[in-house]
Order: structure tokens, then C-alpha cells, then sequence
């Protein structure tokens, strides 16, 4: 087969846009599924896969009003998908998200109901609403007709479709002004929306639901939400338009939806969808395989005829659009023509005439062709309309599944129990009780290509077919028996057509066997097939008078090895709606292989498979060739891989497998790429055909869980780099593939502790808030850096995982604990010795001890917890102190250089000299003081300078900084760093000058620290001197004392006047002893602790 004829051949392919998740699948079948639980949605995106649907319509997600007894048309709160306090009908918002990530997984694109029309039954009219705060992001009052931002009730919906109130739901004007911020940030913001008691109150966390203005905006002005930093958001003023628009987009960029269904789309403004809605989320999809942005399908609700539908459709540039700035729409409508005719018809008892139905679609208003798919979303039921009645339902699904356009097969799994709205639905669409649907869906996807060209029409019998695809007979009869026609085709003299459905060999249908199995075309390409009523020749009524006839597909088997274990399906005891069919293959190796074994479906057809392709989730590089071989979204085969371990088709000769000629292709597949959790693999493998002819294939499919690590876990509450601040503090970790389903945590646990013993004993058993999110309740929190064990646990393994999550800080009244072992709200040398023996031990854990957060008391800390003594560590809570033994180097009081004017009237007593003890590679601070006796006298210029001089050897660096008046002290070489090992003279620095303006705040008055840091072992004596620069008063007789001898009380110079310098201290102003570091010595005082 060439490669040519596996191309999509169908007319108008390139306007029937679809989501990015189903590109490749033609027209994919979307499955409307309401009526039940996000939760139990996620577990079945299995069977909704097997059953090969490509798109699912859920409900409205959003909060609606009355809480969970709503289906979420009466619009609440657009933006709030739900919270574990306060959850939707459906669920929360993690776990709608969840299901949007398991579809896009399964590449279904996942569609939501989207209501722009109206809000709820409320208005300023209901008591106490108003007060409260009313809908979140909307006022309820003023405004053009007094109601706010929606029309006043009363209009007629036949008069004045976009004012009124449809079923009693508020109408919003999106034509209104009344501009506010409507997501609320910042108190005190002159545009904000009024607050209420309850709702629009101003909350940081409104910043996610904004776009960031500092991203770059697209070609028409339109910035995006900033996806890896959702609070990046910029807060805009707006009207109830522009909320509505950010809403589309929020749910697009962040929240992921793929596509719409528009609710009541007539009651809006016709230039609401063409000038905004379609401007905003054009190219906001996700990207398809290779890069490229996609715009989101939508298809809105009106029952309108033709032309008027016409005003709310927009599909690239056809229909009522806006293309300025290059512009183009996606947006289709559901074909209520078509399904009025097909229910009209179906109501005449049997006697009703196809010629009703077959142009009745919109999909002709606007290129004379209603069935060449370009227009028109169709469907037989819904959640309004229920199934056409009476039945055979399953003859207008087989006629939607096999003839061009969107289908759409409504199922109301009935989770919530028995309710008049949403309609009741067959039990089916996913395959329970019977495959009679599923087998349309297949068919549709594997045949449901090339033009549609009709064969036969008559008061009971339609015959078409899609060009050289398939050829179907649908009977509305409901007397006994068949009807028997011979129509031309377009397929080749010879080809033999098989019955795809199974009604053929359906003993219920045909108990005779009357309708053939199998019908051969004629030498004038003619075929001649029976198609039953729908009564069997008995008279047993079974409602499938359609056959579908088509070449033969590929057959043969799919495995996957190894297989560790399989998840059964559901039992059948389990309420149809929430019953998983899927059983789920578990892997736990790092490789397995793919395996497909075709075999000849049909020993008298010549032709075989000639190609086959894999794919995993919506496309990845699985061969490991680099790449994803199929990048055409044109094509069938798209985001599928070739099999690289080995590929032999069957059309080739195949290969010798127990004796049978089959076709075998095998891949290897690396497991270690893969995410742990579910996996849907696809397979299909084509029939060989002549060029130019549409591709017909068989599709294998399986869902896999790999399961290869044992679950991991991570920290959600409090968030990362967020302190508790309460001693009582729920904390919640989360499971981020999802797959643990019992979790125990563990508080402050040694080292060492078997928790997985404490979780089997039934210890710690937190509970499940979220989707992904379990959470337990700890008291009695003291401040420091706690750990947290988590034993996870999921279905699929026996062992369960352990995580240890630590540094998780608890700060109270701003004292965070660490270094304060014994723990009486202080960090000082009583904390010393718990400490180095927690620290030398190695293995052991504390709060307080643990420094640097890592779960462990140990040496790393030790520097940390030297620093916190020291007073240079991590910050201390208010009246909190940082001391240490030994005194002198601490001391902040220690007095030893004074500059003072007038030494008569000021007398200093007593002062020692410092002799301190440091450590190689540690500093010590030494303060220098200034006393005035009389203000506002001052120094018109001073320098001084350090020198450092040791006899020993010892050396040590000095560096001296200003501390007050700020501002005042500069010079050329001011806060130089100069080491000093002794010899004559003097260091000069000239380094700092005080003007003759200044005065000091305090008398004393420290005004330079100077710091002295420990180089080599020895001893290093400290002198003051006059620096190079020297004192200059003009003649107000500055006084200079540079020292005193160990209990002196007279300065060693007095009256040193005019232009001094070079005039040192005769003693030493300190004595530096540097010791090396010393094993054992953590608190720096040269000893072992």
C-alpha cells in the first residue's frame, strides 16, 4: 500500500477542526457524560478509551447555586471548580483536573459546558443576597436597568431573546460598563468590586485568575496567564464581558479544558462570539505534537433554523466572523435541524421516509452540501431533548456514526441516583450490558472516512456510502424480516465486503441467517445486501434494522509482557454508572515489549496488512528513534511510532508463529521514560489498499499502569518556604501521580524509627481532603525545623513507599527555635551541651537542633549553630540573645579606645584591656567609642589607624567599619582590610575623617567597630594610632586618650593639639591569642565541649 492512500481523503477535513488531543482521528466521537463523579470520570477514561471515543462533554464545572443539588447550569461561581470544604455536584477542582489530565492522557479532548448567558435564579431581589457579596465577580444592583451587570427581568425570550431571563436565570448584559477589578487583590483599591460579607472580599489569591501583563502579548493584544507562576497575574479593571472572556482563557490556559459547548448561544449577542469571544480564545488551545498553538473548539446550543443559526457560527473565515489581525474562529453548533428530523421520522411508527432526513443538516446553508461534514455538531439525544421516542434508537446512532460530520452519543451514567433533569440515556455508550454502540464507534473510527455519496433512498430503505470506505443500509421498518437492494459503488469488481456490525451473525437479528455475512462486488461494481427491520423474521423485536458493509480490517492479537499483575475490572455487582470494565495491565519493569500478531481475517481476500503503528498517551517518542515519526494531523496514523524492534507485515509473507503465517511487529519500549500511573497504548494496523483510496484498519487498545517505584510524596500544606506559625497545624502532603490511595504520617520521628511498622499497626492514618491531597492534624507544634515521615500506599504493590519531607519550619510569635535545645525560648550556652552531644552522636533529630533542615542533628549543623551563638546565624525571635562562654570576645560593652574632648569633666573609671581568645578562620568584634563632655562641639578632621604586631609569629587581618553617624566617615582607603604581622611603623590608612558639623546622638557613642579575624597561631597585639591625616580642631584643645594600661584611670597622652599624627598607644589596645581549630570545639573557646 502506498503511502499515499493512508491520507485522509474526506472532503472539508480542513474546517472540521477538533481539539489537539484527537488530531489524526478524522472526526472524533464525543461522548457526552454526565451524571457522574470527576473521580469515577478519571477511573473510566479507560473505558471511554477502549470504547474509542476522541472528545467528552462534561457538565458545567464551576460552583453552581444550591450547591451539590445543582447539575451547574444556575451559575454561581465561575471560577471556583470546587474545594474539599466546599466541593461542586461533580467533585473539587483538583480532581477535575485530574480528569482532564487523565484524558489528555488517553488523547480525549476534554469539552465542558460553558454558560456566558446567565448566572443563577438570584438577584438583588432575594433577601440578604446583595450583602453577602452576591455572584462572585458581578454587582447585582445599579447599572443601566438597575439590576447591575444583568437586564432586568421581565422581557420576553421570543421577543427579546438576549434580555430575558430563560428559566428564570439572571441575564448578564455584556453590553454593560460598570468596570471594577472583579477578582479582588488589594485592599483599599479604588475600583475594586464592592465587598460583601462573604464573597468578593479582597485575597491575594485572586492573582491566579488574571493574565500576565509582562508576558508577551499575542498579535492581537492579548496577554497570557502565566502558567509556571500563576500568581504572576495582573489585576484589571473590567466589565462582566471581559470576566467572562477571562474565564474562557483560564479555563484554556490553565485549567486545560480543550474545547466547548456553548449553552443558550441565541441569548447572547451575535457580536459577542464574532468580536470577542472568538478574538480571545483564538490559538489558546494546547499546542498540537509540534508545537503549534491550536484555537479550542466550541460548538454552541440553538434551536434556531437555517439562516439564523448561521449568526453563531464561525469556522475559519466562514460564517458570521471577524478576521481583523488575522483572526480566525472555531466554532461550530449543534445540528437541531438534523436531529428534529431524525426524531420526527422515527416517530412515524415505520412508516416515516428517509428523504426527510438526509438534507435536512444546517451543514447546507452555506455550500448547498448537508452531508459533506463541514458544518454541524449532530446528535439523537441529550441531557434536554432525552432519546428520540419511540426507538430504535440505535438506528439513528448508526446512521450519525457512519455518516460525515461531529457525533455526539449522550450517556447519563446515573451516579447521583434517579433524577428528572439531566434525561435518563441507554446504559451502553461505554459498553455495558452490550457492544452494540461501541461497535458503531468503531466503526465510525476505522471506516468512517471518504465522501459520503448516496446509493439508495426510498420510504424505508437508505443506502450510502462512504466513498470506497464502507457501504450502509439503515431500515426503519418495524414489521419482520429484511430488505434486499443492489446499488452501485465505488469499490473495485471482486471486493469482498464484510458486516461490520454483527448483525449478520446476531442469531437475535438474523436467526435464518439471511442477511449475508459477507457480499462480493460485481463485475459492474455493483453490491446487492439485505438490511433487516427491525423485527427478526420471527417477529422478536430488536431495534437494529442498519448493516454496515466494508473491506475487511486487519485481525490478530495484541500483548504486552511482561505483565506483573492486572487490575480486574469492576465486579458486576457495581452500579452500571461506576463500574471500570477496563481490566489495567501492571508493569513494574524497566523495559517491555509490544507485541502485535496479525493473522488472515479473510482466507479469500488477497489483501493483508501492510503497515503497522503504535502509540502511547497522545504521542511520544516510545521507539526511541528520537522523534515522533507521524507529525501529520491529516493523517491517521498522527503521534503514532514505527516498530523498530521488528516489523513484518503479513502482505510481506509474515513470519512462522506456531505453525500459522503472521504478520509480527515488536517494540521495546524503555519503561524508565515513562510517568508512574496509567498509560493507554493504541495500536492499528492497515489494510493494504490501492493508492487514493481511504485508509481502512484495525485498532487494538490496552490501558497499563506502570508501576516500576513504590509511591513517592510531596509536601502541599504548608506550602514550600512557608513557616507554621500556630502550634496546631494541619499538614497535607500529595500523592503527584496520584496513585497512593492510603497514607500515614509521621511527626519528629528518629532516625531509624520503622514507620512502615507504625502504619501497619494502624498509627498515623491520615485522611484523603482531595483528590490527590491527604492530610492529618498535628498538636503541640514547638518552633524549629520539623521532619515528616509519609508512608504511601497504593493498590498496585504490597511494600508502600516512604518519604521523609524535613526543614518544615515552625515559627512562633517570629521565634523559630533553632539552637534552643532545652527549650525555654532562648538560644545561649545552656543549649550547649544537648546540643554537641545530639551533634556528635550523629543519628539522633530534634526541631531545634537541626540547623539546616535536613531531617538530622549532625556536624553539618554545627557551623550554623555556632553562628546562631554567635549572633550571626539565622534570625532570633524578639528578646532572644546570642551568647557565648568566655565572655570578653561577646561583650559589646568592652570599652578600649576613647576619643573625648575636655578629659576633666568626663572620668571613664576602670577600664580592662580585652585579651581575647579566637580561632584561626573566626572573627571577633572590637568596638571603638567616642565621649563628648560638651555638645555641640565636634572634631574638625580625625584619622586613625590600626596596627597589629605579634612577636610570636601569630598573625591576624583587621578591618575596621564605621557605625555612626551614618553617612559622616569617608576617606580613600576607608574599610580596607590589612593584615599585620608586626615590624615598625605605621599602617597609615588616613581612612576616616569627621566633619566639624556633626554631633553624636549619645554620650558615649560608638562609632567604629573594628573586626579582627585570626590568621596564623600566635599571639597579635592591637595598637591605636593617630592616623596619617591627623587630629585637626582648631585650637578647641581636643583631648586624645589612646589607652590605659591594665587599671589605669589616666589616659597615656592628654592635649593633643592641632596637627598630630603618627602618635601610636605605648600599650597594646588588645591582645589577639589565635589558636587553630581544635576537634570537638563547638562553641569556639578553644576547648573541647
Amino acid at each position: 500500500m502506498s503511502s499515499g492512500s493512508r491520507v485522509l481523503s474526506i472532503a472539508g477535513l480542513s474546517v472540521v477542526a477538533v481539539s489537539a488531543a484527537v488530531f489524526g482521528q478524522g472526526v472524533p466521537v464525543t461522548l457526552q457524560w454526565f451524571e457522574t463523579s470527576w473521580q469515577t470520570m478519571e477511573d473510566r477514561t479507560a473505558d471511554a478509551f477502549i470504547a474509542g471515543y476522541g472528545q467528552v462533554w462534561t457538565p458545567p464545572p464551576g460552583k453552581a447555586e444550591g450547591g451539590t443539588s445543582n447539575v451547574g447550569y444556575a451559575v454561581f461561581d465561575r471560577f471556583d471548580l470546587g474545594s474539599p470544604s466546599s466541593p461542586t455536584r461533580y467533585g473539587t477542582r483538583a480532581s477535575f483536573e485530574a480528569v482532564v489530565a487523565e484524558q489528555d492522557k488517553a488523547a480525549i479532548g476534554t469539552f465542558i459546558d460553558l454558560i456566558l448567558n446567565h448566572n443563577g435564579f438570584s438577584s438583588k431581589d432575594t433577601s440578604g443576597f446583595e450583602a453577602s457579596g452576591d455572584y462572585p465577580g458581578f454587582v447585582v444592583s445599579g447599572g443601566p436597568e438597575g439590576y447591575g451587570d444583568f437586564h432586568a427581568p421581565g422581557a420576553s425570550c421570543d421577543s427579546s431573546p438576549t434580555t430575558c431571563w430563560i428559566s428564570n436565570l439572571a441575564d448578564i448584559g455584556q453590553e454593560f460598563s460598570n468596570v471594577y477589578i472583579r477578582h479582588p487583590v488589594s485592599l483599599g483599591e479604588p475600583q475594586n468590586i464592592p465587598a460583601g460579607t462573604l464573597y468578593d472580599q479582597p485575597d491575594p489569591n485572586n492573582l491566579q485568575f488574571y493574565s500576565d501583563n509582562d508576558l508577551p502579548a499575542n498579535g492581537i493584544g492579548i496577554h497570557p496567564f502565566n502558567t509556571s507562576d500563576p500568581m504572576a497575574g495582573d489585576p484589571t479593571a473590567e466589565n462582566a464581558t471581559g470576566l467572562l472572556l477571562r474565564h474562557c482563557r483560564w479555563l484554556t490556559e490553565i485549567v486545560g479544558v480543550d474545547g466547548f459547548r456553548i449553552d443558550a448561544c441565541k441569548h447572547t449577542p451575535d457580536w459577542f462570539w464574532r468580536d470577542y469571544f472568538d478574538r480571545h480564545v483564538w490559538l489558546r488551545g494546547k499546542p498540537d505534537l509540534s508545537g503549534t498553538p491550536t484555537t479550542p473548539l466550541s460548538f454552541g446550543e440553538s434551536i434556531l433554523g437555517n439562516p439564523e443559526i448561521a449568526a453563531f457560527v464561525c469556522k475559519g473565515t466562514t460564517g458570521n466572523c471577524n478576521t481583523s489581525g488575522g483572526v480566525t474562529g472555531n466554532r461550530d453548533a449543534l445540528d437541531f435541524q438534523l436531529y428534529y428530523a431524525i426524531r420526527n421520522m422515527l416517530d412515524q411508527n415505520g412508516f416515516g421516509n428517509w428523504s426527510s432526513v438526509v438534507n435536512a443538516s444546517f451543514d447546507g446553508y452555506f455550500d448547498g452540501d448537508a452531508n459533506d461534514g463541514d458544518f454541524g455538531v449532530t446528535f439523537v439525544e441529550n441531557h434536554d431533548t432525552g432519546q428520540p421516542l419511540p426507538s430504535p434508537g440505535l438506528l439513528a446512532y448508526a446512521y450519525l456514526l457512519t455518516r460525515t460530520g461531529l457525533p455526539i452519543v449522550y450517556y447519563q451514567a446515573g451516579e447521583f441516583g434517579s433524577v428528572s433533569f439531566p434525561r435518563s440515556s441507554r446504559s451502553d455508550p461505554l459498553g455495558a450490558d452490550d457492544d452494540y454502540l461501541t461497535t458503531l464507534v468503531d466503526i465510525h473510527n476505522e471506516y468512517g472516512r471518504g465522501n459520503y455519496v448516496e446509493r439508495w433512498i426510498d420510504g424505508d430503505v437508505l443506502l450510502y456510502e462512504r466513498n470506497n470506505a464502507c457501504l450502509v443500509g439503515l431500515n426503519d421498518r418495524r414489521d419482520n424480516g429484511y430488505d434486499q437492494r443492489t446499488v452501485q459503488t465505488s469499490f473495485a469488481a471482486g471486493t469482498r465486503l464484510k458486516e461490520l456490525t454483527g448483525n449478520a451473525t446476531d442469531a437475535a437479528v438474523d436467526p435464518n441467517g439471511d442477511i449475508w455475512d459477507v457480499v462480493t462486488v460485481d463485475g459492474s461494481s455493483q453490491a446487492t445486501i439485505r438490511v433487516p427491520r427491525n423485527r427478526n423474521v420471527n417477529g422478536d423485536w430488536h431495534g437494529r434494522g442498519y448493516a454496515v458493509y466494508g473491506p475487511v480490517n486487519p485481525d490478530g492479537d495484541l500483548y504486552v509482557t511482561p505483565v506483573a499483575s492486572t487490575i480486574p475490572a469492576d465486579s458486576p455487582s457495581e452500579p452500571s454508572g461506576t463500574r471500570r470494565l477496563t481490566p489495567i495491565d501492571v508493569i513494574n519493569a524497566d523495559q517491555f515489549e509490544v507485541r502485535l500478531e496479525t493473522v488472515d481475517a479473510d482466507a479469500a481476500d488477497p489483501s493483508e496488512d501492510d503497515l503497522a503503528m503504535l502509540r502511547i498517551d497522545m504521542g511520544t517518542d516510545i521507539n526511541g528513534n528520537g522523534y515522533i515519526d507521524s507529525l501529520d494531523p491529516a493523517f491517521v496514523g498522527y503521534g503514532y511510532e514505527q516498530f523498530l524492534t521488528e516489523s513484518v507485515s503479513l502482505e510481506s509473507g509474515g513470519v512462522d508463529i506456531g505453525g500459522v503465517q503472521k504478520g509480527l511487529y515488536r517494540q521495546i519500549i524503555d519503561a524508565t521514560a515513562l510517568s508512574e500511573g496509567r498509560h493507554y497504548l493504541s495500536t492499528i494496523a492497515f489494510r493494504s489498499r490501492p493508492a487514493g483510496t481511504p485508509p481502512i484498519f484495525e485498532t487494538w487498545r490496552k490501558v497499563i499502569l506502570i508501576d516500576r517505584i513504590a509511591p513517592t510524596m510531596t509536601l502541599a500544606d504548608p506550602p514550600p518556604g512557608t513557616p507554621i506559625t500556630s502550634s496546631m497545624y494541619q499538614i497535607a502532603v500529595r500523592s503527584p501521580d496520584r496513585t497512593a490511595t492510603r497514607v500515614h504520617l509521621f511527626l519528629d520521628q528518629q532516625p531509624g524509627t520503622d514507620v512502615v511498622a507504625l502504619a501497619e499497626a494502624g498509627q498515623g492514618l491520615a485522611t484523603q481532603t482531595d483528590r490527590d491531597t491527604f492530610a492529618r492534624t498535628f498538636t503541640g507544634l514547638n518552633e524549629g525545623h520539623h521532619r515528616l515521615d509519609v508512608v504511601a500506599y497504593e493498590p498496585t504493590r504490597s511494600e508502600p513507599g516512604v518519604t521523609t519531607i524535613t526543614g518544615i519550619l515552625v515559627q512562633i510569635n517570629g521565634f523559630d527555635g533553632l539552637g534552643d535545645m532545652n527549650n525555654d525560648n532562648r538560644t545561649n550556652n545552656r543549649d550547649i551541651l544537648a546540643f554537641v552531644q545530639m551533634a556528635g552522636a550523629g543519628n539522633q533529630f530534634n526541631p531545634a537542633g537541626d540547623m539546616n533542615g535536613s531531617g538530622l542533628v549532625d556536624q553539618d549543623d554545627v557551623p550554623l549553630f555556632a553562628d546562631r551563638m554567635f549572633g550571626a546565624g539565622l534570625p532570633q525571635g524578639p528578646g532572644h540573645e546570642a551568647t557565648a562562654s568566655g565572655g570578653s570576645q561577646m561583650s559589646t560593652g568592652q570599652s578600649f579606645f576613647w576619643l573625648q574632648e575636655e578629659a576633666a569633666s568626663s572620668r571613664l573609671g576602670s577600664i580592662t584591656n580585652p585579651d581575647v581568645q579566637v580561632v584561626a578562620g573566626r572573627s571577633v568584634p572590637l568596638h571603638l567609642w567616642f565621649n563628648t563632655a560638651t555638645a555641640p562641639l565636634g572634631f574638625d578632621g580625625i584619622s586613625f589607624d590600626v596596627r597589629l604586631r605579634s612577636d610570636d609569629g601569630g598573625a591576624a587581618q583587621a578591618s575596621i567599619s564605621i557605625d555612626e553617624p551614618p553617612g559622616r566617615w569617608y576617606g580613600p582607603t576607608a574599610g580596607t582590610t590589612r593584615t599585620d604581622t608586626g615590624g615598625q611603623g605605621i599602617d597609615d590608612a588616613n581612612a576616616f575623617d569627621l566633619s566639624n558639623t556633626d554631633t553624636l546622638p549619645d554620650n558615649p557613642n560608638r562609632f567604629a567597630t573594628l573586626s579582627v579575624t585570626g590568621v596564623t597561631p600566635g599571639t597579635v597585639k592591637v595598637f591605636l594610632c593617630v592616623g596619617g591625616l591627623g587630629i585637626t580642631d582648631n585650637g578647641d584643645g581636643a583631648v586624645v586618650w589612646l589607652g590605659f594600661n591594665n587599671g589605669q584611670t589616666t589616659p597615656e597622652s592628654t592635649n593633643i593639639g592641632g596637627s598630630v599624627f603618627g602618635l601610636c598607644s605605648s600599650v597594646a589596645e588588645a591582645t589577639i591569642h589565635v589558636s587553630a581549630p581544635v576537634p570537638g570545639d563547638f562553641d569556639f573557646d578553644t576547648d573541647v565541649d
